[in-house]
C-alpha cells in the first residue's frame, strides 16, 4: 500500500493503525478486571484489523509474518502496563494510614474512594464537589430520628460554608468494593466520627458510576447508631 501513498501520508497512516491497534489492546488487557469481559468479543476484532491494515504497508511475502508480530507485540506490552498499573494502584490502597480493607476490593475503586475520603479529611472541596455526580443524593438513618435527604446541591454548600464540615474523623475499614457492571460499583465501609457525642462508628454503602473512566459518587446510604 505504501507505494501509493507519499511517504509523508504513509507515516501517519501506519502510525494512526499502530496507536489503534495499542489502545484496542490496552483495553482488551483491561476489560477483565472491570467485569466488560464482553468487550474482548467487538475489542479483538478490532486488534486484529488494526495489525491486518499495518501489515499492508510491508510487502506480500511479509505480511502475515509482520500481522502475528503487531498483535503478539501490542497484546504483550499492554499486558505489562495494565500488570504495573494495578499493582502500583494495589500498592496506593495497601500503604494509606487509617484505613483497613477486608473481604473483596476492586483496586480501582477502592483508590477513588481513598482520594475521596483524603480530600475531605485535607480540606481539598474542589476535589470533594468534583467526585460527587449531579445526581448525587446522600441518604442518612440514625436510632430514634428521621431519614434526612441530602442533594449535591447542600453538601455544596456546607463544603463551602467556613467550618461547615467540621467533623473529626478515625479509622477507616473498607469491608467490600466491587464493580457490577461496566458504568456501576458499590463500596461497604464503617467510619469512626466524632460528632460532638463521643466516637462512633457510621455505617456507608456507597454506590458509585463510572464517567469517562473516572468514577462518580451517585447514593450514600449512611446508617448511624
Amino acid at each position: 500500500m505504501s507505494f501509493l501513498l507519499d511517504p509523508t501520508t504513509a507515516f501517519v497512516a501506519n502510525s494512526t493503525f499502530n496507536a489503534a491497534g495499542f489502545l484496542a489492546a490496552m483495553l482488551v488487557t483491561a476489560s477483565p478486571f472491570h467485569r466488560s469481559r464482553w468487550r474482548i468479543a467487538w475489542l479483538l476484532p478490532i486488534v486484529l484489523l488494526c495489525a491486518w491494515l499495518e501489515s499492508a504497508f510491508y510487502s506480500p511475502a511479509d505480511r502475515y509474518r509482520r500481522m502475528a508480530v503487531d498483535t503478539a507485540g501490542w497484546m504483550a506490552i499492554a499486558l505489562t502496563i495494565t500488570g504495573l498499573k494495578r499493582k502500583v494502584a494495589g500498592s496506593a490502597v495497601q500503604s494509606r494510614p487509617g484505613l483497613r480493607l477486608e473481604g473483596r476490593q476492586d483496586e480501582s475503586l477502592s483508590a477513588s474512594v481513598l482520594t475521596f475520603l483524603e480530600a475531605g479529611g485535607n480540606g481539598d472541596v474542589g476535589t470533594v464537589i468534583g467526585t460527587y455526580d449531579p445526581g448525587f443524593e446522600c441518604i442518612r438513618v440514625a436510632d430514634g430520628r428521621e431519614p434526612a435527604l441530602l442533594d449535591r446541591k447542600e453538601l455544596e454548600r456546607i463544603w463551602t460554608t467556613p467550618n461547615g464540615h467540621s467533623v473529626q474523623t478515625g479509622d477507616t475499614i473498607l469491608h467490600h468494593s466491587e464493580v457490577l457492571s461496566d458504568h456501576t460499583g458499590v463500596v461497604l465501609m464503617t467510619r469512626w466520627k466524632n460528632l460532638g457525642s463521643g466516637w462512633a462508628p457510621m455505617f456507608y454503602t456507597l454506590v458509585w458510576t463510572r464517567d469517562g473512566g473516572e468514577w462518580r459518587l451517585l447514593r450514600e446510604f449512611v446508617f448511624q447508631r
